[in-house]
């Protein structure tokens, strides 16, 4: 019996096979981003690419429309009398 028929005999291997398979991706991918990160030699070259990705990233998300309308009705329902009322009347 060859391995592609075994493998359908027993679901678990099937699986099991699945998910070594992609630890064994995993595993090559990250050695292969230690290796670019030990060519570089100064770390904080690194860290400055980061944080200013980071920051750009973090600007974006806040200029949305969808952080803003949010935030907007999280201010509205903090400062809302009515909210302070429901609050006093829970306690």
């Amino acid at each position: 019996m060859d391995k592609h028929a075994a493998n359908k005999a027993m679901p678990a291997t099937v699986l099991a096979d699945y998910w070594l398979d992609w630890w064994r991706h995993a595993n090559a991918l990250g050695r292969a981003s230690f290796e670019w990160i030990s060519v570089s030699t100064d770390p904080r070259s690194f860290r400055d690419r980061w944080l200013a990705a980071l920051g750009q990233t973090v600007d974006q998300y806040m200029r949305s429309p969808a952080f803003l309308e949010a935030m907007q009705y999280n201010l509205k329902a903090l400062t809302s009398p009515t909210s302070l009322a429901l609050y006093r009347r829970l306690t």
